[in-house]
């Protein structure tokens, strides 16, 4: 009795983990051109808490038509909260791959839960897991809170629109699995206007 029960607990944790891998290589077969497009629907939906209205547009060589002055220079990821918080151009160069790891999965984070959230339930494992410090960054203790999140900010739209735009295209993604395919796909489209 008690070994099918623990079995049973075994195989119910063996599928999770099975359909987490497969959401995951769902994500993978998404084409890069496909991800770029929907990362820019994402940074320019039409919304007030959307990336372009506080960015402004990184497509353009005029970055002043921003709406908050302090926000972070997206074509710049040098100068991000994340990069000196992680230990910056030192910490980089000691081990590049595990820098880019921790630095893409904390600016995941960020993009997909906002600055509340993330300040407030992230913060703690990124200084245990990845070394971020706050220490590292003249005159910030927290992320903005004005950096909403797909979660907060402009979910509901653009997340109806990534799905129809995937479902287009022949990719049928759980309803779930959006705000982090918004999250990705936007983040890839920032890092491909610096690259």
């Amino acid at each position: 009795m008690k070994f099918s029960y623990l079995f049973g607990i075994f195989l119910f944790f063996s599928f999770c983990s099975f359909q987490l891998l497969a959401n995951e290589n769902k994500l993978n077969e998404i084409p890069q051109q496909l991800l770029l497009k929907i990362g820019k629907e994402v940074y320019f939906s039409k919304s007030s808490d959307s990336c372009a209205k506080c960015h402004g547009d990184i497509t353009s060589l005029d970055t002043s038509n921003k709406d908050m002055e302090e926000s972070a220079d997206l074509k710049d990821p040098t100068t991000w909260v994340v990069y000196k918080a992680l230990g910056g151009e030192l910490t980089k160069n000691e081990d590049p791959n595990k820098f880019q790891k921790n630095f893409n999965s904390i600016v995941i984070d960020l993009i997909t839960f906002g600055a509340s959230d993330w300040n407030r339930n992230f913060y703690v494992n990124a200084s245990k897991d990845y070394g971020f410090s706050w220490n590292r960054v003249e005159g910030k203790q927290q992320y903005d809170t004005q950096m909403k999140g797909i979660k907060i900010g402009i979910a509901k739209n653009i997340l109806k629109k990534i799905d129809r735009i995937l479902r287009k295209e022949g990719y049928k993604i759980s309803r779930n699995k959006l705000e982090n395919i918004a999250a990705i796909s936007v983040y890839r489209y920032v890092e491909n206007q610096f690259k």
